[in-house]
């Protein structure tokens, strides 16, 4: 027989053996289709081609560890994980010491819904391998998703170690620091990041931490800088609206809400900002749409039942503000301004004068240095002929300093009523005098809400 035929006959062989189910007599050169590098941008086809090759390979050789790490790569980058994670274990089990393979491991379980165990796969490649950069990177993102901010950071802090010159580890590392409050740590990260690469999220995150530390015109600079290089980011707009409303530019602020929302208009939160900044600016019944438009939009949002409450209590509508701070309450029970809303309403209307007591005990339980929420206790015991409780408020507000200077009016004016009702006549009228000085109109406001007084 030639050596043509003695091939032929081989291969046929093979083949029969192979249709039986049988491994060929030998393994012939492990498939370079499936040593292809891949990634998460590789054609469909390349990654179906990969797996097949792979399944060849592993038929051959059933302990071929690289064989189970690329086709679990490769089912990884089509969506299938749970299959993927079986060829990772195995991979596992077969070279135990491969960093790169615990490293998909933990990309596969946190795709599992299993951050945990992500975090101990990382952990246990870094072991492995120190200067696996992604392994820090994807480690500290999921700190980060767990609030653990600290850790996020040193594992930015080693990954910058190892790649000094990326632009996006800084701003990484930039955006931790700002979740965990170290708004000058963030700012000199987004600074480094910056100065490598332009940026319009790393520039409004900067003005973020700017804006904490109470530099408005320069959070307003960077963000600025943003909506140059995103001309159409509404995240960018509305930031620099809460800008200018810390600098009382209401109308500034506005313009930057509106704009926000002709941008993306299903936002409840950019109708509830611009909102908060037409009532600041006066314009109620305006404002009033907002929160009705961001209530429509997220009929859950907690804060924006509170405002409307809010703004209803301001209008004179006590029962709708009743109901609206009642439903925050019912969708947060921790949030204070419902709380502290509902109990100047209760106390406006008169019906419900120890729930409005209780309402305001709990404002000031969550929210111990808001100064409005003493001011309104005050004004309950006033009503409630509690006079020195309405006076030791009153001065524990004026010690914590009011925002508004509304606010502070109608406390001089609740003390100096509690002070008069004592019979000290001097003291009270001093304390009228300073409110109707800051505020002409307080007398009336007063009388809105049942209470009388003659000048």
């Amino acid at each position: 027989m030639s050596i043509a035929a003695l091939s032929l006959a081989a291969a046929l062989a093979g083949q029969q053996l192979a249709s039986l189910g049988g491994p060929p007599p030998t393994w012939p050169t492990p498939d370079k289709i499936c040593r292809t590098e891949i990634d998460a941008q590789s054609n469909p086809v390349l990654l179906d081609a990969v797996i097949a090759a792979c399944k060849d390979d592993i038929r051959y050789a059933p302990n071929d560890a690289e064989a189970y790490l690329q086709r679990g790569v490769a089912l990884y980058h089509e969506g299938d994980y749970q299959t993927a994670s079986a060829d990772l274990v195995r991979a596992q089990g077969l070279a135990p010491d491969r960093a790169d393979v615990l490293f998909y491991l933990g990309l596969v379980a946190n795709k599992l819904g299993n951050p945990k165990g992500a975090i101990e796969r990382y952990s246990e490649a870094l072991k492995r391998d120190p200067k696996q950069t992604s392994a820090y990177l994807n480690r500290g993102a999921l700190y980060v998703a767990a609030a653990q901010y600290e850790r996020a950071i040193a594992d930015y802090s080693q990954a910058l170690a190892l790649e000094k010159d990326d632009a996006s580890i800084a701003f990484r590392r930039g955006f931790a620091r700002l979740q965990a409050g170290d708004f000058k740590g963030a700012i000199a990260d987004y600074s480094q990041g910056l100065k490598q690469k332009p940026d319009s999220d790393a520039y409004r995150y900067r003005g973020v931490a700017k804006r904490n530390l109470g530099d408005y015109a320069g959070a307003v600079a960077d963000y600025d800088e943003a909506l140059k290089l995103s001309p159409g980011d509404a995240g960018a707009l509305l930031s620099r609206g809460i800008a200018y409303s810390y600098m009382l530019d209401g109308a500034r602020a506005i313009s930057d809400y509106t704009q926000a929302i002709a941008l993306d208009g299903s936002d409840p939160n950019a109708h509830l900002l611009r909102a908060s900044a037409l009532r600041t600016s006066g314009k109620k019944t305006e404002a009033l749409a907002d929160l009705d438009s961001a209530l429509r939009l997220d009929p859950n949002n907690a804060y924006a039942h509170a405002d409307r409450g809010g703004l209803d209590y301001e209008l004179g509508n006590f029962a709708a503000a009743i109901d609206d701070d009642s439903a925050a309450i019912a969708i947060d029970p921790k949030l204070s301004a419902a709380y502290g809303n509902r109990c100047r309403a209760r106390a406006a209307a008169g019906t419900a004068l120890d729930a409005a007591l209780a309402d305001c005990n709990q404002a000031i339980v969550l929210s111990p240095k808001e100064a409005d929420f003493y001011a309104g206790r005050a004004f309950v015991s006033l009503k409630l002929g509690h006079y020195d409780d309405a006076v030791a408020d009153v001065n524990r507000a004026l010690e914590l300093g009011f925002k508004d200077s509304g606010h502070r009016a109608t406390a001089l004016f609740t003390r100096g009523l509690a002070v008069m009702r004592k019979s000290d006549g001097a003291s009270g009228k001093a304390d009228l005098d300073a409110a109707y000085a800051l505020d002409p109109d307080v007398k009336a406001q007063m009388q809105s809400w049942g209470i009388q007084a003659a000048r």
